[in-house]
């Protein structure tokens, strides 16, 4: 059961001000999973003939989110401290998967090493992935939550950008100066996020503790324990409206090819398109934009250097 921890007197902060932090929470977030997906399959690839092998192993993140943000979501929810419920993860999480992150390319040498700080970083930085966002519904009344959620999700967006331009100007010549770049975004980002917020202070957070306290008086009386995640998902298979089911299985579905997809176009851009890193990660700017593309001479891979122009 719960205990109640008493919290700071509430900070205010406008509705406005709580999305932009919450915005630059997954803007970090986000810009280090596209620059992940688009530049560490190259590193495997090295040591991997087989595209389903680097399609395999990019694809255990999204395997391990299915089990690890559920459950840390519902631990983030049950957590009361003086920063809140949300902010002890963050302020954990994403620094150290930022360190994880810059470790990447020094491990690019050994399979088994890289491989290791491939499943610490999806690890972590799936442990923190779905707390970032719940600071919307604790900060922002219900009626203000779309256009706050709009904001985050254009935030999300940008991170291609970044990620694109990242890759262009550091990848192909500096390319562990281009992961300590995207880690330094997350940084500043967790730094700004910790000094500004604590969500302890939060409406959600508040009617947590209320709901805490009349939780521990309904059990005190009728031993009812509270209701586990393995439970709720046995609600949702029995339930005779199969909507909330088939949502669950359409999202798998989108998510598990769009993640499969995105996973391999670097490699495939290099192998038979002959671009470089960096050309290929940027090619997920807009195209036709001027600004994010710059004429590469092309590259043969070692796996295809048969018959290649020099």
């Amino acid at each position: 059961m719960s205990t109640t921890i008493p919290t700071a007197p509430p900070r205010q902060l406008g509705p406005r001000r709580i999305t932009l932090l919450v915005a630059l929470a997954v803007f970090a977030q986000e810009s280090m999973w596209n620059f992940y997906d688009s530049q560490v399959p190259p590193l495997l690839r090295d040591h991997l003939a087989s595209a389903a092998l680097v399609g395999f192993v990019m694809g255990m993140d999204n395997l391990l989110g299915i089990f690890i943000q559920p459950w840390m979501a519902n631990r983030s929810d049950r957590t009361r401290t003086r920063w809140g419920r949300r902010m002890p993860y963050l302020a954990v999480g994403m620094p150290l998967a930022a360190l994880l992150f810059v470790t990447l390319p020094h491990t690019a040498d050994s399979l088994p090493l890289l491989i290791v700080v491939i499943v610490a970083f999806a690890l972590v930085s799936n442990s923190f992935k779905p707390i970032g966002e719940a600071l919307v519904p604790d900060f922002i009344a219900p009626e203000r939550r779309s256009r706050a959620n709009a904001a985050v999700k254009i935030a999300s967006s940008l991170t291609v950008i970044v990620a694109a331009v990242v890759s262009i100007l550091l990848v192909d010549d500096h390319p562990a100066l281009a992961f300590a770049v995207i880690a330094l975004i997350t940084l500043v980002s967790v730094t700004v996020l910790c000094l500004s917020i604590r969500d302890s202070s939060s409406p959600g957070y508040q009617a947590a503790v209320a709901e805490d306290a009349a939780e521990d008086a309904v059990a005190e009386s009728t031993s009812v324990g509270q209701a586990r995640i393995r439970d709720t998902i046995w609600e949702i298979v029995r339930d005779t409206d199969r909507s909330r089911l088939l949502l669950i299985v359409a999202i798998l579905v989108f998510g598990s090819a769009w993640a499969g997809s995105r996973a391999l176009v670097t490699p495939y851009g290099m192998e038979t398109l002959g671009l470089s890193r960096g050309a290929r990660a940027g090619s997920r700017c807009r195209a036709g934009s001027r600004s994010c593309s710059r004429p590469i001479r092309p590259r043969c891979s070692p796996s295809a250097s048969a018959g290649c122009a020099p």
